[in-house]
């Protein structure tokens, strides 16, 4: 038995946005509560009314032609050279007023939305769109878009993905989509088709916060992953935690074992960017090298 709640008081909302904070509470007392009742935003009345309508709003600027949403950009660089390999893109939201809101505070509730798929097939137009500009620039760039499971359950998402890459023009084999932590709870049957169905277009795929998730293992040695993504945690207190540096090492013959390259994220120092060297890692990505930038300041 698995329970979530939701108090709706004079909120102006509709029902789909309170099916999918339903939906949202439910699937997460699930997998991550052991089946305990999660409370949705366990907050006061006040601001639990304000995130349904702010959701409610995103809903209604996604019908409306996605109105102000927007994509970032943060940098991938090759560990060897420095330079820019790739970038992923990174979804933004602003209100009528400006104010940029933070994905995490609606993604994870509006990827149980009927209206999310449509959202993710915009994200991943415009990230060709955009990526083709890159391209122009850096030869061998690469374009990495998240994705999420509710993408995955789709039986369209292949054909998307390919519709998206005729109408666009952008080269299949610079693109290379994220696995996140949600996806993991799709079977791994279902994942090892698309990702197969996928790379036979040359399209590349990346697991991502590898060794966060219950299965991340399990997951490297059954999906052809192209690349594996170390979470920021690993890198914390690597400085002065020399076992940090080790579990970096045993991840990157993991991902030699596989045929993987393995990029770390979270570098924010030059220490630390040193430190990773020596373990001969393939990518870097972080607020050391770049934060994330609208394509309009990346490529003026």
């Amino acid at each position: 038995l698995n329970g979530g709640l939701l108090s709706v008081l004079q909120a102006n909302i509709d029902a789909t946005t309170v099916t999918s904070c339903l939906t949202y509470a439910v699937k997460k007392s699930a997998i991550h509560n052991n089946g305990n009742l999660v409370v949705f935003r366990d907050e006061l009345t006040d601001e639990n009314r304000r995130t349904l309508e702010q959701l409610h709003t995103i809903r209604d600027c996604i019908a409306d032609n996605f109105r102000n949403f927007y994509l970032c950009y943060q940098y991938l660089v090759n560990a060897d050279t420095e330079s820019v390999c790739g970038a992923e893109a990174l979804l933004r939201w602003s209100n009528d007023s400006g104010k940029t809101v933070p994905p995490g505070e609606f993604i994870p509730v509006l990827e149980q939305d009927p209206i999310f798929p449509s959202l993710g097939a915009w994200i991943l137009r415009q990230a060709m769109t955009d990526g083709k500009r890159f391209l122009e620039k850096y030869p061998d760039f690469v374009m990495n878009v998240n994705l999420s499971y509710t993408q995955l359950e789709r039986s369209d998402f292949v054909a998307t993905v390919c519709h998206a890459l005729e109408e666009t023009g952008f080269p299949a084999d610079h693109l290379c989509l994220e696995l996140t932590e949600s996806c993991r709870v799709l079977d791994l049957n279902v994942l090892l088709n698309i990702v197969a169905s996928l790379k036979t277009q040359g399209v590349l795929f990346a697991l991502d916060d590898f060794g966060t998730g219950y299965s991340s293992l399990n997951t490297v040695r059954t999906i052809p992953f192209d690349v594996i993504k170390v979470d920021r945690r690993f890198i914390d207190h690597i400085e002065d935690d020399e076992r940090q540096g080790k579990t970096i090492e045993i991840i990157r013959r993991l991902a030699e074992n596989y045929g993987c390259t393995i990029c770390v994220e979270g570098i924010e120092s030059r220490e630390v960017r040193d430190i990773l060297l020596r373990y001969r890692v393939d990518m870097l990505q972080g607020f050391f090298y770049a934060r994330p930038e609208r394509i309009e300041i990346l490529l003026p």
